[in-house]
């Protein structure tokens, strides 16, 4: 069996994504955009304010036996605190 292209699975997330909100009767709005990969820019697109956007940043925390890589989820007018994050989840250190 083929593997999905990155670019369908990327379809078929959003597919479930949107069944989900409607299921559920969410209030949303779809905004079809080129990927510009800035908070600011993405922000201006949608016409809202930065903060309401989202951004995701994996992150590697190491240290006192911690190996792992997580995604973080935080607002778009906000800064990671990778120390925080690495003691949040017992290690050392994170970085990007």
């Amino acid at each position: 069996m083929a593997e999905m292209t990155e670019v369908a699975k990327g379809v078929a997330t959003h597919q479930r994504l949107v069944a989900l909100l409607t299921q559920e009767n969410a209030r949303y709005r779809v905004v079809n955009h080129e990927a510009v990969g800035k908070c600011e820019a993405v922000s201006e697109i949608r016409g809202t304010a930065l903060g309401q956007g989202a951004k995701a940043l994996v992150c590697k925390v190491k240290g006192n036996g911690v190996n792992q890589h997580v995604l973080a989820i935080l607002a778009a007018d906000q800064q990671a605190d990778l120390s925080q994050l690495a003691s949040h989840l017992g290690g050392l250190r994170a970085s990007l």
